[in-house]
């Protein structure tokens, strides 16, 4: 038998109830075979006697003058739940015998006094054996077979202390995490609701019992060769069987799938034993390699690879047939092995990316960076994380999985605390030397809730619904609020300060943007600050990096959301300051705001013309009278046409049609709709009112540009074609400049391509708006800051609305660039019907005026003339396309072929 002799180290009276330590001076550790135990039906009488063994040998010959050592046995085990089943099936086989009074001779010689004082500390066990056994009730504290404690099964079960969670208590915690996540089947019986709450703690984050909707399909992996597996799988449907209130089967829409341990053709312990001649964990399950696509695709051998492509393939078909609706929501990994649960989450990660993946036992594999790219975003369920609360920690380095935590607590529970008296009713006698695991021992929590993480970019994040309790590190969200909020205005203060001393340094025409990243982030923390002081909205941490938290997207569309308010402001100014400007360089001052003439085009009532603006002409169609149309007109009619009223009709038509389309694109099957991972109901409501509002402006804000530029390029159009009757004041001045007094036609025209270049140049200016905010959308759903992805639907809204905006821009570059090159047409005609009439003396100033016109139109190179890689169209995608937002959509179309 190994066995170990330790000497403890002393340390300070800090830490040590009243300065006193209970460690024992020599430790003695015992390191029995777990695996006898299993083959015997006897094995608290084998520890019985190794104990009485031990004892008696200690108590021959002492002489007078010698100390007796007083001896305090604990038992750190078994190792599995299959033995502490056999140890409670003994004790009362041996209740039931001495029950009857022929057989009290069989009491007396299993009586095990030697185990009484004996602690059993389990780090393993997660079977609820007790409630296997003991299901009919014979374990309660009023029942007792002889009158007599030490043969009763609550005897054993007091000395037993679990510091382990059992397979119910995970899968309770796993189950209502689903239901937080948005999986819809929580819809627990009446009967059952109050239990299923104080079970699930759903009722402290407002969640309600969801609606008739159609339950989601979830999907359970597990392992079929042993009973850890098959025990929580078993778990977990009769959890969400109760969660969900149905009576009948659930087979319909939970799917269960079960392999052999050791997908790879290894398990964990033929690993551990062939340590040195195994190959790095990350080159034998990167399935991407050659040698693993091979493996994938042959059916031969020990391993299993190639039922995990059938099982994928499966999967997708149960998606397309039963679970087309919603798709499948949730997929369980239910294993024992951590290397088999990699591979599954390798095979199935990738190809349904929006299902919430979860599994038990945290394990540091998990946070490899190798295994990041298919266990992000992966909820785990486990006792323990890698590390317990800083004052039982210390100084010892983190562990790399809950059992080497669980084992770790046991030990300092088993080397510090004894049993104090028999008269033992659970933890009440148990006496620890440290004051910290007193503490545990006390309070009576250990073991009593699941942590629950969440895999991050570099760590699991602990989201659990309960407090540390002194046994784990406390969560983030639990921090103090008004200690945080405190901390947000301060930080507000410091904006409002830099942004008033930016104020007086930038130029009076950069003010604006200060005004706009001031109030972008003070609107952020305002919002922070809010949602601090709602406990059902932060189930999720505050962070920017850990990647687990949908807050981040919520920051940068609630300032996309404040910087499209201002571009509705900008753009407002921006228009207004166009139209003095064209007004005082192409209007007569007395007529800047005056109406002159008007004709029939101005006084058109045709209600087309102002819903559909290719309706809109100069009324020379209705009228044979004339067919010149006053400027002044014609540009009064274009302001009215882009008056409010006017604008928001012809956009609030296109904003209905656009969303029709959508709604109707969404309720084919063709399209999965986008998913919000959100924690919680709170969380949920808040993430889909901040989206859908600023994706409301954003396609507002699309279809206002759109329809300034379509007009825009309408009235460029009009223009071109109508014979416009210009002001006399303004023409006699371009006729001087240019020389042009015989052919006023070309004064007009260079008149018409200094208004186009004007006004195109204008509009021009703010097509970058709907990108910047398509940027900040596409930068939110970044999958660096949760579990965000694209869909085919997403896609395809992103890239017409972008289509949109820029048509509308190339339709009004087109018609400028049409009007130039129809001028430079007139021009070049002109030209060489001076040189052909041999007229240079007499038509010489008209001659150099035609070439100067010539120069001047070639060489216009502002507004709408701008060279195409410096058209605001190219900067424009450039902007979402070319910087990070653009990456994640090549991540997104790498990733779909």
């Amino acid at each position: 038998m190994p066995y170990e002799w330790f000497s403890p180290l002393l340390s300070a009276t800090n830490g040590l109830v009243d300065g006193k330590s209970n460690t024992p001076k020599r430790i003695l550790v015992l390191w029995l075979d777990n695996d006898v135990f299993s083959r015997t039906d006897m094995p608290l009488n084998i520890l019985g006697r190794l104990i009485s063994g031990i004892t008696k040998g200690g108590g021959e010959k002492k002489s007078a003058n010698s100390k007796v050592v007083k001896s305090n046995f604990s038992i750190i085990g078994p190792q599995s739940s299959n033995v502490l089943k056999k140890m409670f099936n003994e004790i009362q086989k041996i209740a039931e015998i001495c029950s009857n009074e022929p057989e009290k001779n069989v009491c007396q010689k299993h009586n095990y006094h030697d185990l009484l004082t004996t602690l059993i500390f389990s780090p393993f066990a997660t079977k609820d054996v007790e409630l296997e056994i003991n299901g009919d009730g014979r374990g309660s504290t009023e029942f007792s077979l002889t009158g007599e404690s030490n043969f009763d099964f609550k005897w054993l079960k007091d000395r037993v202390i679990r510091t382990i969670s059992t397979n119910e208590k995970l899968a309770g915690t796993l189950v209502c995490e689903l239901a937080l996540r948005g999986v819809n089947f929580f819809k627990p019986a009446m009967n059952d609701l109050q239990k299923v709450e104080d079970e699930c703690i759903l009722s402290a984050f407002n969640f309600r019992p969801q609606s008739n909707k159609k339950k989601d399909h979830i999907v359970l992996i597990g392992e079929w060769d042993t009973v850890y597996s098959r025990s929580l799988t078993k778990s977990v449907k009769e959890k969400i069987k109760k969660y969900s209130g149905e009576q009948g089967s659930i087979d319909e829409w939970v799917h269960s799938f079960n392999y052999l341990r050791g997908i790879d053709g290894i398990n964990a312990e033929q690993a551990t034993r062939t340590q040195t001649t195994k190959k790095d964990d990350s080159q034998k399950l990167d399935l991407s390699q050659e040698h693993s696509i091979k493996q994938l695709r042959r059916p031969t051998g020990s391993n299993q690879y190639d039922y995990l492509r059938r099982l994928v393939e499966h999967l997708e078909f149960l998606e397309k047939t039963k679970a087309k609706a919603s798709g499948i929501k949730a997929i369980g990994v239910l294993g024992s092995d951590p290397y088999d649960k990699l591979l599954i989450l390798q095979a199935l990660h990738k190809r349904f990316p929006q299902a919430v993946f979860f599994t038990t036992d945290l394990d540091a594999r998990f946070l490899h960076p190798a295994e990041l790219p298919w266990t992000r975003n992966l909820i785990v369920a486990s006792s323990y994380g890698l590390k317990l609360h800083e004052s039982l920690q210390r100084d010892t380095m983190p562990f790399r999985d809950s059992y080497q935590t669980a084992l770790y607590l046991s030990t300092k529970l088993a080397i510090h605390c004894r049993l104090e008296s028999l008269a033992f009713s659970r933890y009440s006698q148990v006496k620890c030397g440290d004051t910290s695991l007193q503490g545990i021992i006390d309070s009576e929590k250990l073991a009593t809730s699941p942590r629950l993480f969440e895999i991050g970019n570099r760590m699991a994040v602990d989201l659990s619904h309960t407090l540390g309790h002194g046994i784990h590190p406390e969560p983030d969200y639990l921090s103090e609020t008004s200690e945080v909020i405190g901390q947000l205005l301060f930080l507000a203060i410091f904006i409002i300060l830099i942004s008033l001393f930016l104020l007086n340094l930038v130029p009076k025409r950069s003010r604006p943007i200060v005004y706009l990243l001031t109030s972008g982030l003070i609107g952020i923390l305002i919002l922070y600050m809010v949602l601090q002081l709602r406990e059902s909205a932060v189930l999720h941490t505050f962070s920017f990096t850990n990647g687990t938290s949908t807050w981040p997207a919520n920051a940068i569309r609630f300032f996309a959301l404040i910087t499209a308010i201002w571009f509705f402001v900008f753009l407002k100014q921006q228009l207004h300051k166009s139209n003095q400007k064209i007004s005082e360089n192409f209007l007569p001052a007395a007529q800047q705001y005056v109406s002159g003439h008007q004709t029939q085009m101005s006084e058109d009532k045709n209600w087309r013309s102002f819903l559909f603006i290719d309706a809109w002409s100069s009324g020379k169609e209705k009228s044979n009278k004339s067919n010149t149309v006053y400027f002044i007109d014609l540009w009064n009619h274009y302001l009215k046409m882009r008056e409010v009223k006017h604008c928001a009709s012809r956009v609030i038509l296109a904003l209905l049609l656009y969303i029709g389309c959508i709604v109707i694109l969404g309720q084919t099957n063709f399209f999965e709709m986008s998913s919000i991972p959100a924690r919680g109901e709170a969380s949920s409501n808040i993430n889909k009112l901040i989206l859908r509002v600023v994706v409301l402006l954003y396609l507002a804000l699309i279809f206002i540009i759109a329809d300034i530029t379509h007009l825009s390029s309408h009235f460029i159009m009009l223009l071109k074609t109508e014979d416009v009757i210009w002001p006399k004041e303004i023409l006699d001045t371009y006729i001087k400049k240019y020389g042009t007094s015989e052919n006023e036609g070309l004064a007009k025209n260079k008149l018409k391509m200094d208004l186009i270049s004007r006004l195109a140049g204008d509009v021009n200016s703010f097509i970058y708006y709907p990108f910047i905010i398509l940027f900040l959308l596409i930068l939110s759903r970044s999958h660096y800051f949760d579990n965000w992805h694209y869909t085919p639907l997403l896609f395809m809204i992103i890239s017409f609305t972008a289509v949109i905006a820029v048509g509308s821009a190339i339709r009004l570059r087109s018609a400028a660039i049409n009007a130039r090159d129809d001028f430079l047409e007139k021009l070049n005609f002109c030209y060489w019907q001076s040189i052909a009439h041999d007229a240079q003396q007499k038509n010489g100033e008209m001659h150099h005026g035609i070439r100067l016109l010539t120069e001047e139109i070639k060489n216009l190179n502002s507004g709408p003339f701008q060279p195409i890689e410096r058209h605001p169209i190219v900067l424009s995608l450039l902007m979402p396309l070319g910087s990070v937002g653009g990456l994640f959509l090549i991540e997104y179309l790498l990733a779909a072929t």
